[in-house]
């Protein structure tokens, strides 16, 4: 659970907001609220929640954005398989990209402060993967062991970047299993 600073651009007077990411759902936001109008002590009695609708803006929203991985600005190198209408494991856009390539790459040239990488993880072993900012450090990524496909894994995430254009890499590592790319959250 990830907890941000009141957000008024909601329109919702500086209350505080609460960003809770359900896997294989996606993002929610929660808002609380004071009833009494003060900001006196919390008795226990008086906070009501709520579920923003569909409507509402969203901190996610406002501060980030969604890339897929059919968008025309990831260069992809190597052997990639695009794939789609996939079951049981949800994935944006209701698409993926996968490769059982050692050492194929895809690449996105982006602009922003941090970036996020999703992807699914395959029941048929642990995917390898090697993500890169700008030339800088490398980060290895190994996919957790699961009994079914899973989706919406967050693989990478980077949020300490200076305002401005960056270049990701992401590299697969190994041969076996296959590894997913599902989307990118660029803040």
């Amino acid at each position: 659970m990830e907890a941000r600073p009141p957000l008024s651009a909601a329109g919702r007077l500086g209350q505080p907001i609460i960003l809770v990411l359900i896997p294989n759902f996606g993002r929610c936001v929660l808002q609380f609220g004071i009833s009494r109008g003060d900001y006196s002590p919390y008795n226990g009695d008086d906070i009501p929640l709520s579920l923003l609708p569909a409507n509402e803006p969203r901190l996610s929203d406002e501060m980030s954005s969604k890339v897929d991985d059919t968008d025309p600005r990831l260069q992809y190198s190597g052997s990639w398989s695009p794939f789609s209408n996939l079951a049981p494991a949800p994935a944006y856009n209701n698409t993926l990209h996968g490769t059982a390539k050692p050492g194929a790459q895809m690449v996105l040239e982006f602009a922003g402060t941090g970036i996020s990488v999703y992807g699914t993880v395959s029941p048929n072993g642990t995917a390898i993967s090697n993500y890169t900012i700008d030339g800088g450090s490398s980060s290895i990524f190994t996919a957790p062991v699961v009994e079914t496909a899973l989706g919406g894994v967050l693989y990478f995430n980077s949020s300490v970047l200076g305002d401005g254009n960056h270049t990701l890499v992401v590299t697969n590592i190994d041969s076996d299993p296959w590894f997913w790319i599902d989307y990118f959250s660029i803040e």
